[in-house]
């Protein structure tokens, strides 16, 4: 090391400075208060651009309430067409599969669904549904569930399939045209109907046992 004329030192020719001098050359590290001036810079340029946080905490734009809207929209909306068509294309193949003799006993319980949410929706002011045709088809879906349950040979008769036509052909509107919410409700009312011929169920093979 060389002593200059003003009493710095400075290291040998062909020698750089030391990592702990090339640590100084880049200058003192920044301290927390301009760290923090530096953040409420940012803060301050969120709120002239309008992100000021407001929206996360008013309760008239708050997330929760935005979602809440968008959902009460959606219900007074029908059904997306994806929706509608998945759900008539699963009818459309119970009806085949049980007009052919080719049927199945979820087929059957798809049909039994399929009435009673076109019933359902005709009270509600979709459609309508006339009591003989919802007769003609209820006994051909009891006639179908006495054979398969018998003889594995699950169909409707002529009769029962031309009835059952009718009936999915109106529910296929139904779902274009019925908002979400009613086709929820038909949905809560089956499997209400649901729960009580279970318990029927049950209570009667108590009873038996």
């Amino acid at each position: 090391m060389t002593k200059r004329a003003d009493g710095r030192c400075e290291p040998p020719r062909g020698q750089g400075p030391g990592p702990r001098a090339a640590r100084r050359v880049r200058g003192p590290r920044p301290d927390k208060a301009f760290i923090k001036t530096g953040r409420r810079a940012k803060a301050r340029k969120k709120c002239r651009a309008g992100d000021h946080g407001l929206a996360r905490t008013s309760p008239f734009q708050g997330s929760g309430a935005v979602a809440r809207s968008q959902r009460a929209r959606a219900m007074r909306r029908p059904l997306p067409r994806a929706t509608t068509d998945a759900l008539s294309l699963r009818y459309h193949i119970a009806l085949e599969a049980m007009r052919t003799g080719s049927g199945y006993r979820a087929a059957a319980h798809c049909l039994t669904a399929l009435v009673l949410l076109t019933r359902f929706l005709a009270r509600a002011g979709y459609g309508c549904m006339s009591e003989d045709t919802q007769a003609v088809c209820e006994k051909a879906l009891a006639d179908a569930f006495m054979t398969g349950n018998a003889t594995e040979q699950w169909r409707l008769s002529e009769t029962g399939y031309q009835h059952m036509a009718v009936v999915l052909n109106l529910h296929d509107i139904q779902l274009l045209t019925a908002p979400m919410e009613r086709i929820v409700e038909a949905g809560e009312q089956l499997n209400r109907v649901k729960a009580a011929a279970l318990c029927r169920l049950s209570g009667t093979r108590r009873a038996r046992a």
